[in-house]
């Protein structure tokens, strides 16, 4: 993995967090919407969120 590797991740992460909604991650992931997926698609945009806090260089160093 590379530090352009995560640089790519994080941008397909962010822009996934902000294109999906409920209906289209429950259908990307072939999932009901039901509390469960919904549970799981707030801790998706959490994580996403709390994953943008770093920069790519700290996450790079991190996970190499």
């Amino acid at each position: 993995m590379t530090e352009t590797d995560i640089g790519l991740f994080m941008s397909a992460l962010g822009g996934a967090a902000w294109r999906l909604n409920l209906s289209k991650f429950c259908e990307r992931l072939d999932a009901p919407e039901d509390d469960y997926w919904k549970n799981k698609f707030v801790e998706f945009q959490e994580a996403a969120r709390m994953l943008g806090r770093f920069d790519n260089h700290t996450l790079y160093k991190l996970l190499s």
